[in-house]
């Protein structure tokens, strides 16, 4: 079954997490607000939270939401503080990157990250910017192989 939610989720460490805190599935999702359904979904891989249910896991768990997430580009650093891409585009200070762009840049597309917009989304994802341009390049190298495994496909 495919995963909807936060790329790169770690049912995993969740699960480790709530067991290492001494919490039940049932306290769990009743400190997020959760049903106890969803929160078993998110543990046993079947289902990935959103972003903003991400924040809430992690905020019952005392955890920082990146714990939860592989290592990864602006998708992770976005989904770590609760946000949907059209919740950057809110939080930033420019009228430069609107939706589009950002999901350009997100998914790889957009090769060259701007200084000034590196500075932005470091400012809305509380990180430095070299953590920013870094998951950018995380962003590219996971484009270029996409499109060499289709290049390969094709041959």
């Amino acid at each position: 079954m495919a995963r909807r939610g936060v790329p790169g989720f770690r049912p995993r460490v969740l699960r480790a997490a709530r067991e290492g805190a001494g919490l039940s599935v049932s306290e769990l999702a009743r400190r997020t607000g959760l049903n106890h359904a969803m929160v078993l979904r998110y543990e046993d891989g079947s289902a990935a939270p959103t972003p903003e249910n991400l924040v809430l896991v992690a905020g019952a768990l005392d955890a920082d939401p990146r714990d939860f997430l592989e290592e990864g580009g602006l998708a992770t650093l976005r989904a770590a503080r609760g946000l949907s891409q059209q919740g950057v585009v809110a939080a930033l200070r420019t009228p430069d990157l609107t939706v589009g762009a950002y999901q350009a840049l997100e998914s790889g597309r957009v090769r060259r990250l701007r200084h000034s917009d590196a500075v932005e989304l470091a400012k809305v994802f509380q990180v430095s910017v070299e953590t920013v341009v870094k998951a950018h390049e995380w962003d590219l190298a996971q484009s270029d192989a996409r499109r060499a495994g289709r290049s390969a496909g094709q041959g």
